[in-house]
């Protein structure tokens, strides 16, 4: 996998040399030099980027950079975790979008089967169906949880965007998916027929305002999830400073950092994609609010 992996920023790295001691920057394994991963014997969590955004339906041939979010986690403290991260670096877009698909499936799939657990930064959230082929050959079948404001079905036969990309997972083969729950969806962000579909495959679907009322509710739906998907649009504008004015309901911090831990508690869950981050000139808060979503999640799976 180490030919699909491009190093760390130098800036990150040189952030990385002045944090204080015993913060996360200082612990984890970095993937400093191309070519040469750290030796991931003891790594039981393994964080890489995914810059592949092309499929967005709103690409406006940004790029996708990860380095903020970086700097945000490496800043905070763990306490006493017991297993070793690594962070390898990024993805870059391929000559092709089919070849950024390649790329994640084959690093996901070296990942799992060496019992390490991807946590995958995204651009647009079709990388997901990778995150998901991976796991051909690993496990003949899937549970996959969605924290989404939409189910992403889309047309199976149309091509597969940012928002239509679930349908190319149910129909094609082999056939990996077992049960499909999306949490957080808001109706009106939905078309009725896509409704009606989760509801005739008897898939789990969970409104918002459902799942906010008690977030605790959510819990044991992870208990048998093995990839867990955020798309970052599922959380409200006023969380995420400058970087998302579409969403005026959604999660806020708190919420989504709770359901990220409820995640981290499953023993089952073994990779968890972030997905649909996008460039910012204001992005501190953004980028603090993923690093403390990734912290909970390894926070109650560390130990």
């Amino acid at each position: 996998m180490i030919e699909f992996l491009t190093p760390v920023s130098k800036p990150v790295i040189a952030h990385r040399e002045v944090l204080p001691a015993g913060t996360i920057g200082k612990q984890l394994l970095v993937h400093t030099i191309k070519g040469e991963l750290p030796d991931l014997e003891d790594v039981k969590f393994a964080i890489f980027g995914c810059k592949e955004n092309r499929r967005d339906i709103d690409y406006m041939g940004l790029d996708v950079q990860f380095d903020t979010v970086r700097m945000a986690l490496y800043g905070l403290y763990p306490g006493n975790w017991k297993h070793t991260i690594a962070d390898l670096g990024d993805i870059e877009k391929g000559a092709s979008v089919e070849d950024s698909y390649f790329a994640v499936k084959a690093v996901t799939a070296s990942l799992l089967k060496k019992n390490i657990i991807p946590i995958i930064l995204g651009g647009s959230q079709d990388a997901l169906y990778a995150q998901y082929r991976a796991y051909d050959g690993v496990c003949s079948m899937i549970n996959m949880v969605n924290i989404d404001t939409r189910f992403d079905l889309g047309d199976a036969e149309a091509a597969i965007t940012n928002k239509s990309y679930v349908g190319k997972i149910i129909v094609d083969k082999p056939y990996n998916l077992f049960n499909y729950s999306v949490l957080g969806y808001q109706s009106f962000f939905n078309p009725p027929q896509e409704i009606a579909l989760m509801e005739a495959l008897y898939f789990d679907a969970r409104r918002l305002g459902v799942v906010t009322a008690d977030i605790k509710d959510v819990e044991p739906i992870f208990r048998n999830a093995d990839l867990v998907s955020m798309d970052i649009s599922s959380i409200k504008s006023a969380e995420l400073g400058s970087y998302n004015k579409e969403n005026p309901n959604g999660f806020d911090g708190r919420e989504i950092c709770a359901i990220s831990r409820y995640a981290g508690i499953s023993n089952k869950v073994t990779s968890f994609g972030i997905y649909e981050y996008k460039p910012s000139k204001d992005d501190e808060a953004t980028s603090m609010l993923i690093a403390q979503i990734i912290f909970l999640f390894l926070r109650k799976v560390a130990y």
